[in-house]
C-alpha cells in the first residue's frame, strides 16, 4: 500500500522526472513518468565515429596548424569540443572530402 492517499504528491511537479531517474523501475512508473515528455525514439544506426586530429594528420597529411586554419576560414569542418579535446565527425569529414572531388571533378569537366 502506498504511502500517500489519492493521487501521487510528484504527478504534476517538475521533479517527477527526475523522481522517476531515481527510483528507477517503481511499479507506478509507467502510469505517470512519461507524462509531460517527448519520447525519443531510439536509433540502432552505429554511431559515428570521433577522429582525433592525430588521425586527420595522418589521413589528409594536414599538420594540427593547417587543420585549425582550415577550421578558422570555414574551410573544414569545425571539431566538437569534449572536455579540453578536439574531435571530428567522421560523416563530416567524409562528406567535406567528397565535397572537394566534386568541385576538382567540375574544374577538370569544365
Amino acid at each position: 500500500m502506498p504511502f500517500f492517499k489519492g493521487r501521487h504528491p510528484f504527478r504534476e511537479t517538475r521533479f517527477s522526472f527526475f523522481h522517476g531517474l531515481i527510483h528507477g523501475n517503481c511499479p507506478h512508473r509507467a502510469a505517470w513518468h512519461t507524462e509531460g515528455y517527448t519520447v525519443i525514439p531510439v536509433t540502432t544506426a552505429a554511431p559515428d565515429k570521433l577522429l582525433s586530429v592525430a588521425e586527420i594528420r595522418q589521413r589528409f597529411g594536414l599538420s594540427k596548424s593547417t587543420t585549425y586554419l582550415y577550421v578558422r576560414d570555414n574551410r573544414f569542418p569545425a571539431p566538437v569540443k569534449i572536455g579540453s579535446s578536439s574531435r571530428w565527425l567522421e560523416s563530416e569529414v567524409n562528406a567535406w572530402l567528397a565535397e572537394r572531388v566534386r568541385e576538382r571533378n567540375a574544374r577538370v569537366a569544365a
